[in-house]
């Protein structure tokens, strides 16, 4: 055998194959069930006191978030010093009422719920 030639110019493109057929549809994404929790108002949160309070999801259904909000009285000393997932159904949230201003207020913690499975 002799030496390797010269290589030749490119041939010309091929037709386009044919369309593949279609894939399995997957599954729907998303959160289900999506749900918005308010736990039991507090009673009064004395100035300079702190309570802890929680919002639970309903059966069947996990935490995903969540927060709290001062619902009633002198809700500009309301200091939300804490927010966490305090179990895989429930939100928990701290507030102190500080001593800067007037009088009592309640607060209640907020939980944002989907469907578990």
């Amino acid at each position: 055998t002799g030496p390797t030639g010269v290589t030749g110019p490119t041939g010309v493109t091929g037709p386009t194959g044919v369309t593949g057929p279609t894939g399995v549809t997957g599954p729907t994404g998303g959160l289900k069930g999506y749900l918005r929790v308010q736990g039991d108002e507090s009673s009064a949160i004395s100035l300079d006191e702190s309570r802890e309070l929680t919002a639970t999801c309903p059966a069947g259904q996990v935490v995903v978030g969540g927060g709290g909000m001062a619902v009633k009285g002198d809700v500009r000393n309301a200091a939300l010093t804490a927010s966490w997932a305090s179990a895989s159904d429930t939100w928990s949230v701290r507030y102190v009422n500080l001593p800067w201003y007037g009088g009592p207020l309640t607060a209640r913690a907020v939980a944002i719920c989907v469907d578990a499975s």
